[in-house]
């Protein structure tokens, strides 16, 4: 990703600038910098800064300024504060739940504000690394200038605040206000041109002119259609200013062939949006050698220094050069020693380019040559006038097959960022022209898409009021920005595994028989099967349903289960009848094992069942069959010719054959949560054809689809799988049930782990904790897996391990092939390989593939090797190519390769950011024991080691105070599992109608009226600048709002006048009696909209009467008698006050009286409801006087005791786009309770 973001702390971007720099209005040139060992200083930017007195946009950042603006939260001018204090660290309420519908933190801290990267491409970087001073001010121009616009659109398009409780509404404001610091290299000291945007979590509400957060939720959403947006911007500016061409390459291609020309591509009428969106497309400048761009995507400067000073000590010592195989393993050293280390920060830009251009000579490549070849060209490039009508059809097809391949459901933001990916190529003359082509696309895609969340815009097209309406939609209606969409396809696709889930297809065995045959049954060591095994087995064997499915978390024994289920299918339908598929061809080969049947990887299936395999096989049937024709016809008989082509023949129907179900044959597909839902259809309808039945086998709860999926997690959602629940794969018997407790996201499994001491505090280094307990056990002999949260930790561990197993004398270094990514191998050494190759079998006849585990036995002098095949045992020559290109060190794994994987002990490093999947694979690997490593650092060092999308470590959070089961508890909260289309729709329908967030937003829009008016009556009563600002101040206005002035004062103004003092002087405002009072607007376009609301309401609370009178919950007894004239009225009460509360007790109406930290306007429904029941008043008139006392004395506790709307954006999370809110628990929860009718679980707090 080009652009990336993470919450900042504006200290050290100040402490990284140039010194002793005289603010300037006005950015220095690059060559200014030549001399200075730090970096330009920040300049502010955005419209934001038009709210404050004596800031500009290109204004250099000063250190005062920007303490006051980040930090203290106040105008640098005027001290005036902007908006609520910050808040202070709190423990946030049992059960909240962020915006996202995530479980919220433990604890809250204050958020500063958001540092937005962009970085640009390595090619980009290394030609403006070699270029001249001219070259290299007009890359970096054309960078400021792709940032500029990119964020002046991201402005216009994306930046909001909420408001509301749980955030309901979202409404315009002022813009933003940042700062903007670039940055030359990398923290490893590489070049990389970027620039950190840092943006305040601060934004002047257009209603009222209040400073408030920003809505971050929606920020993070789009933050990959900005990247790539960005990308494409920055290729326009080279072009234009350089002649500078992007091109496009596969990156699934060694080669690096480019991709066919766009335009031809998009008048190709064979050319299939599918072919577009899997085509993995990466754009880089041409002329820019990629060994040059490699060279400077890693710490290789670093590595090579400690590699001499290595030498230097070895000849020091031996008196003599190393031989070449003690250089290689003391570069192995060289690399582990500088996993960590950072680039000298001392050197100017001037030195630093110095380096660089002695790289890229000893790289084999002079300077200008690559500038020659990457600038100038012109050559015709594709521009907006050739697009016609037909190939924009055709792209708007590529952009909705490339966003919907990677997901089930996606957003607008989704299309957009695909429509750049597609339109990379194209050069545009300005950003507008791009961006109306990019909004055009998306527009057709949206058509052909389905949408899934209701319109909920009621606005006329010239409603231009702020209190309603936000970039022309309703501030209630969230379809822009968050409207989820699929495909036609896609819902097909699902409903078709769903009904064959549900529809009896005549498969079921009869049950008596089953239940002699499985009471028979025996596991390994002759045990018999566990009950939770009998009922799944019974319930697929005995099942009329076409497809069932068997959910078995780690270590209940899936394999012992199928094997029963196999046997008996067998000795039903005889031998062979039984086939499996699993997504890898490692899982499918352990399964074939495991069962004893033939199996094979989806994707091979799929490719000779349907793909080209079989359209290649159809092809040669057909010409032998025509050449036998001929054979038979031919004047002299060919006998043998005639034999061998038959054969031949025989030969192509046979492979035919294998790939074709046959009737009541058992299609077992393992690993299922793998599968994509377009291949589960498929061979769903595969085995519906012949007459067979489907088994899904596998875990939700572990890893998921690369591609569109979710049905396995449907499956079990909706109780139609079956479930093994015991546990029998460790050897401590609290950990079966702890295991589980992980799988859940359920946090207390956390003491179960630290109180066995699973849990390790590593420090400042948890892969080398994590490394040297796995040495250990390597050492002892113990089966054991070393598992890392990313490639880059598994590419250390597996060098570390490497140098320490030679030094020890396990493995031979002496002789040496070379692998993937130019590291090497000895004797002994454990391998992975990283590419299925069917034409490379061992002895015993298996082929080689993508996760296979080898140990190196011999070398050969061509380069060659042989090595045994762990999974089988036999032994297996690799050729060179391969070696090189496809194997790597196998030391340490990631969770995706470790899932399968049995051992003694596994030894996890793991990351805040990892998924809770991920996670629960990683810690089920051992039987003896599952170990987790964090690490606690402080500032700096914590971010320096974290594995995060800045890859500069410029930016940090203080994580000091985090201990590991902090950590630990955001990665079991961090739950990606995908849920079906179908699934989403429900929610998204169901949310719309939300009888809660119905009334939620009704309060906003009373609110909001009398925050407008409020702001009207200060800004006419009082004249005096000062008086308007305190009475105007963040930490008061709740209040004075709550008071309607414009309504209810009934004093004489004063310019001494407090909030305090007019709220005495202003006659108490009263509550509404019901969701039809106080309703009156300022103006009719408000009005409009809440009488639509009003009437959403209603319809709702007749939608949930007549549920309740077909089926009457308990607690409904507890209401006056249905004949009484009070029954209606008490009992909408009620549904609304369960409602807005999150109430569902079954036979309690009401439940406890709000808390103290419930707003006014919910306590108002409490109050109302325990009204029409009782038929008494929870507020009587005596006591107005003193609890509006109460209210003017007690400004702290605003919060709780007002109604104004809560600024929410403080509790968003990253926001991880490949998994979008489908999965909202909030919804899910509220769905499955009431169906149509979910009711939302907000925490009501302040967040500012």
């Amino acid at each position: 990703m080009v652009v990336s973001i993470s919450k900042m702390s504006i200290a050290y971007y100040l402490s990284t600038v140039a010194k002793g720099d005289v603010p300037q209005a006005k950015t220095k040139p690059l060559t200014a910098y030549y001399t200075e060992t730090a970096t330009p200083p920040g300049r502010w930017w955005g419209t934001g800064l038009t709210g404050l007195s004596g800031l500009a946009a290109g204004q250099q950042v000063d250190r005062r300024d920007a303490i006051s603006i980040y930090d203290d939260l106040t105008d640098p001018a005027t001290g005036h504060q902007l908006g609520r204090s910050m808040m202070v660290k709190h423990e946030v309420p049992e059960g909240a739940v962020t915006p996202t519908g995530a479980a919220a933190k433990d604890t809250r801290d204050a958020v500063a504000g958001f540092d937005l990267t962009f970085s640009v491409p390595k090619s980009v970087s290394t030609l403006w690394a070699v270029s001249g001073p001219a070259l290299q001010q007009a890359i970096q121009q054309a960078h400021q200038q792709a940032v500029d616009e990119t964020m002046a659109w991201t402005e216009r398009e994306f930046i909001q605040s909420r408001a509301g409780k749980a955030g309901v509404a979202h409404v315009p404001v002022n813009g933003i206000i940042a700062s903007m610091f670039d940055h030359w290299d990398s923290r490893e000291g590489d070049p990389q041109l970027h620039t950190h945007v840092v943006v305040a979590n601060r934004v002047q509400r257009l209603l009222d002119d209040q400073w408030v957060t920003l809505d971050s939720y929606t920020l993070h959403r789009h933050v990959v259609a900005i990247s790539e947006t960005y990308n494409s911007v920055l290729f326009d500016h080279l072009h234009n200013q350089l002649n500078a061409l992007p091109q496009a390459a596969a990156t699934d291609d060694p080669e690096r062939e480019p991709i066919r020309d766009l335009l031809d591509a998009a008048t190709t009428e064979s050319t299939a949006a599918e072919d577009v969106s899997r085509s993995g497309m990466a754009v880089e400048l041409a002329g820019v050698p990629d060994d040059l761009i490699r060279e400077f995507s890693q710490r290789s400067v670093l590595i090579e220094q400690r590699k001499d000073e290595l030498i230097d000590q070895y000849v020091e010592i031996h008196g003599h050069m190393p031989p070449q195989h003690v250089i290689w393993q003391l570069r192995q050293q060289a690399t582990m020693d500088t996993r960590s280390a950072k680039a000298d920060t001392t050197e100017s830009l001037a030195e630093k380019m110095s380096g660089w251009r002695d790289r890229t000579l000893a790289a084999g490549h002079e300077p200008a040559t690559v500038i020659e070849n990457a600038t100038g060209h012109d050559s015709a490039v594709i521009t907006p006038d050739m697009l016609t009508a037909d190939v924009r059809t055709q792209l708007a097809d590529w952009v909705l097959a490339d966003t919907s391949a990677r997901r089930s459901t996606f957003t607008r933001a989704n299309l957009l960022a695909s429509a750049q990916r597609i339109t990379r190529l194209v050069r545009f003359a300005d950003m507008d022209d791009r961006m109306a082509v990019a909004d055009d696309l998306v527009a057709t895609a949206q058509d052909q898409a389905v949408s899934l969340t209701p319109d909920r815009s009621t606005l006329r097209p010239d409603t231009a009021d702020v209190a309603v309406a936000n970039r022309g939609r309703s501030v209630l209606d969230h379809q822009a920005t968050a409207g989820v969409y699929t495909t036609a396809t896609i819902m097909d696709q699902e409903q078709f595994v769903m009904d064959a889930a549900t529809r009896p297809d005549g498969h079921g065995l009869a049950e008596d028989t089953v239940d002699r045959q499985l009471s028979q049954a025996r596991m390994a060591g002759g045990h018999p099967l566990s009950d939770d095994k009998i009922r799944a087995c019974r319930s697929m064997l005995t099942s009329d349903a076409g497809l069932s499915a068997v959910i078995g978390p780690a270590g209940t024994g899936k394999t012992s289960a199928m094997a029963a289920v196999k046997d008996i299918w067998e000795e039903h339908h005889g031998q062979a009848s039984v086939v499996g598929l699993a997504p890898s061809a490692v899982a499918a080969r352990v399964l074939g094992n495991e069962l004893d049947v033939e199996t094979d990887n989806v994707s091979k299936w799929l490719y000779e069942s349907i793909g080209d395999g079989a359209a290649r096989r159809t092809q040669r049937i057909q010409r032998l069959t025509n050449t036998l024709y001929e054979l038979e016809h031919a004047d002299r008989p060919q006998p043998q010719h005639y034999e061998k082509v038959a054969a031949q023949l025989a030969e192509q129907y046979a492979a035919q054959a294998k790939y074709l179900l046959r009737q009541d044959q058992l299609l077992v597909i393992d690993e299922a949560s793998m599968v994509s839902t377009a291949q589960l259809a498929e061979l769903t309808a595969q085995a519906q054809t012949a007459g067979a039945k489907v088994v899904l086998v596998g875990d939700p709860a572990q890893l998921g689809s690369v591609d569109a999926g979710g049905m396995l997690g449907w499956l079990d959602r909706s109780n139609k799988a079956d479930r093994l629940s015991s546990v029998f794969r460790f050897k401590n018997d609290w950990e079966g049930s702890a295991s589980l407790k992980l799988r859940k996201g359920d946090t207390s499994a956390l003491e179960l782990y630290e109180d066995a001491g699973r849990i390790v505090d590593a420090g400042d280094d948890a892969a080398d904790a994590a490394y040297h307990a796995w040495l250990e056990d390597t050492r002892q002999d113990t089966s054991t897996i070393l598992v890392a949260a990313d490639n880059a930790t598994v590419t250390d561990l597996n060098v570390r391990a490497q140098h320490d197993l030679a030094e020890a004398g396990v493995i031979d270094l002496n002789d040496t092939v070379t692998l993937k990514n130019n590291t090497f191998a000895g004797i002994g050494d454990k391998l992975l390989a990283r590419r299925n190759e069917r034409q490379l079998t061992d002895a015993s006849g298996a082929f080689i593939t993508n996760g296979t585990r080898l140990i190196l036995d011999d070398i050969h002098a061509d380069g060659s090797a042989i090595a045994t095949n762990e999974s089988t045992g036999a032994s297996i020559v690799l050729d060179p190519d391969y070696l090189a290109s496809s194997t790597e060190l196998g030391y340490a794994v990631t969770a995706h390769r470790a899932q399968g994987v049995t051992v003694d002990t596994a030894h996890c490093v793991v990351d805040e950011n990892q998924p809770r999947e991920l996670f629960y694979v990683a810690m089920t690997r051992g039987k003896h024991g599952n170990y987790v490593y964090t690490a606690t650092r402080d500032e700096h060092e914590a971010y320096d080691q974290a594995d995060h999308p800045d890859n500069w470590g410029l930016m940090f959070e203080d994580k000091s105070t985090e201990t590991p089961k902090d950590v630990l508890a955001k990665v079991l909260a961090n739950e990606s599992s995908e849920y079906t289309a179908h699934e989403i729709g429900n929610q998204e329908r169901a949310w719309s109608n939300d009888l809660g967030r119905l009334c939620h937003e009704l309060e906003y829009l009373r609110w909001s009226d009398r925050a407008h008016r409020t702001a009207t009556w200060v800004q006419d009563t009082y004249t005096d600048p000062d008086t308007r600002q305190r009475l105007t101040n963040g930490e008061q206005w709740a209040l004075l709002v709550d008071a309607d002035p414009a309504h209810h004062f009934e004093g004489e103004p004063q310019t001494t006048d407090t909030v305090d003092i007019i709220r005495t002087q202003c006659q108490p405002r009263q509550q509404p009696t019901s969701v039809d009072d106080g309703n009156t607007m300022t103006n009719h376009q408000r009005q409009a909209v809440t009488d639509t609301q009003i009437q959403r309401i209603h319809a709702e609370l007749r939608s949930r009467r007549a549920s309740i009178a077909e089926e009457q919950p308990p607690w409904a007894e507890t209401l006056p008698s249905q004949n009484s004239a009070d029954y209606q009225d008490a009992l909408d009460k009620v549904l609304l006050w369960r409602a807005v509360s999150n109430y569902d007790h079954d036979t309690h109406p009401l439940g406890p009286p709000p808390g103290a930290d419930e707003s006014k306007a919910v306590r108002a429904y409490y109050a109302q409801a325990h009204q029409a029941l009782h038929n008494t008043s929870t507020t009587p008139e005596g006591h107005a006087d003193r609890h509006n006392q109460l209210l003017a004395s007690h400004a702290g506790l605003i919060d709780q005791l007002n109604d104004d709307p809560i600024d929410v954006s403080a509790l968003d999370e990253l926001f991880n786009d490949d998994t979008h809110a489908a999965h909202v628990p909030e919804r899910d929860a509220a769905f499955n309770q009431h169906p149509g009718q979910p009711t939302p679980d907000w925490p009501d707090i302040d967040l500012d």
